[in-house]
């Protein structure tokens, strides 16, 4: 093949296409070498069951194993109940199908529907001249022990050489979005109090992007067993908490764009000052993933004070010396700078089991 050709062929190929090729092939030939090696009749059949349910994580692996495995032994019940009663024959397999189809459902096991079906023809479909039940059983055997032995080769190799968890990952990522808004935070809230516009940049268009990636990682999270390292509810709470702290940065960048040279904030520079530092020193902190700092606890009082002091110069004792738009603008503030520090706090508590998740 010219070289051209050959670049321009392999240019289409990704990196995740060459992984999965290595992957597949490596499940399915350890799958078929191990039931070669325990003299297993049909061993192809556990390299088809391994291609199959290999994910390349073991959380999805485990599901999808549990599935092929569930769907196979209910559709061999379902059709050897019907070669017994009815021989093999098609009005076996028409009855056999739907019966199969409607235990899955019973069971629990939907996604294990087709595959439930599809094995209900292994012991109905015996060879003609080998019919009875001798053979039937026997074919009915290999199949059910070549699809769980390659179920459970892929669980090992995807858990030993692919660990990674979807639950580790969104939790590494939240933790790493966590620390990127808390800096964020602190700048806007530092750019107000010394009374000069600021654009976001690109930062808070990354932390926009990334929701959807929280999304299709949660719905993978699906998939997986629970994690006690990176509780779902846990990870579905943090999602919730650092979108919305994205769109209080988004709604006080969009303050900060009318800000000309305001005065108002003097009134309260130094709590808004400490709530600033302390938003970042907590984001670094949850970052690090130590939500029992010092700098994380100090958020609520922090918070705290910055209302108080607003308190204190409000109406005729301050704010009424300055024009009615720079003292909705600090209001506005005010109000987004209380709300991302009890965002913060709310992402260093643990998840309220009595609270519905949010996503």
């Amino acid at each position: 093949m010219p070289r051209h050709l050959w670049h321009r062929f392999s240019s289409r190929w990704k990196r995740e296409d060459l992984i999965l090729s290595a992957r597949l092939a490596l499940v399915a030939v350890a799958a078929m070498l191990v039931a070669r090696t325990l003299g297993l009749h049909s061993f192809y059949w556990a390299g088809i069951s391994a291609i199959v349910v290999s994910t390349g994580r073991p959380g999805g692996s485990f599901v999808s194993s549990l599935t092929r495995a569930g769907g196979t032994v209910v559709g061999l019940l379902c059709g050897l109940g019907a070669v017994l009663a009815l021989g093999h024959s098609f009005v076996a397999a028409a009855l056999a199908i739907p019966v199969s189809i409607l235990l899955c459902r019973a069971l629990g096991l939907k996604a294990a529907i087709k595959v439930s079906a599809l094995t209900t023809l292994f012991p109905i479909s015996t060879v003609a001249d080998l019919h009875g039940l001798g053979p039937t059983l026997l074919t009915s055997y290999s199949r059910a022990e070549n699809v769980l032995l390659g179920c459970l080769v892929t669980m090992v190799l995807d858990g030993l050489l692919w660990p990674d968890r979807i639950s580790r990952k969104l939790q590494k990522l939240l933790r790493l979005e966590i620390g990127r808004v808390g800096s964020l935070t602190a700048d806007l809230l530092e750019a107000y109090e010394q009374g000069r516009a600021m654009a976001a940049g690109p930062d808070l268009a990354i932390l926009k992007h990334a929701r959807n990636e929280h999304l299709r990682l949660l719905e993978k999270l699906l998939e997986e067993p629970e994690d006690a390292l990176a509780p779902r509810e846990q990870l579905t709470e943090q999602v919730h908490w650092v979108h919305e702290l994205v769109d209080y940065c988004s709604a006080l960048e969009a303050i900060l764009q009318r800000v000309e040279g305001d005065k108002v904030q003097d009134l309260v520079q130094g709590e808004l000052t400490a709530l600033a530092e302390t938003i970042r020193a907590a984001g670094r902190c949850l970052e690090r993933g130590n939500p029992g700092a010092p700098e994380t606890l100090a958020l609520a009082g922090g918070r705290a004070r910055l209302e108080t002091a607003f308190e204190a110069v409000r109406g005729d004792r301050g704010t009424q010396a300055f024009p009615a738009p720079e003292v909705f603008r600090l209001l506005g503030v005010l109000h987004l700078a209380s709300a991302m520090a009890e965002g913060f706090v709310r992402l260093a508590a643990p998840p309220d089991p009595e609270a519905p998740a949010q996503a």
